[in-house]
């Protein structure tokens, strides 16, 4: 997640996109060195909502790109006229940090589970 958040230094909206995936690296760090599994539960718990939430302001890129039928270019240079190259970017970055924060929000509710019938 940190080579994600180097990665935006180029982004108009960088603040933005560094803070997402530093507070996602936060979310690893807390949840690999154990420090506190209740803030593991809940910086996954914010960072799947702020996931999801912001995928819902990129939705109507990515319908452009599938209605586009130009799938290729999302490897290419964005371009003013397709607004959608970038958004479809952005939102593959939110699923990337959707199903990590998921992930980490199951496992360590489980392992909290698994810690109280101890």
């Amino acid at each position: 997640m940190l080579v994600f958040a180097a990665l935006q230094w180029n982004d108009i909206d960088a603040p933005i996109w560094i803070s997402i995936y530093l507070v996602t690296a936060l979310l690893a760090l807390i949840t690999y060195k154990q420090i506190c599994l209740t803030c593991s539960v809940a910086w996954a718990l914010v960072t799947t909502l702020l996931a999801s939430y912001m995928l819902i302001g990129v939705a109507p890129g990515i319908v452009s790109f599938l209605e586009s039928n130009t799938y290729t270019e999302i490897f290419f240079a964005m371009s003013d006229d397709k607004p959608y190259i970038e958004q479809t970017r952005e939102a593959l970055g939110l699923l990337i940090i959707l199903f990590y924060s998921a992930g980490i929000l199951i496992h360590t509710c489980k392992k909290q589970k698994h810690n109280n019938t101890e």
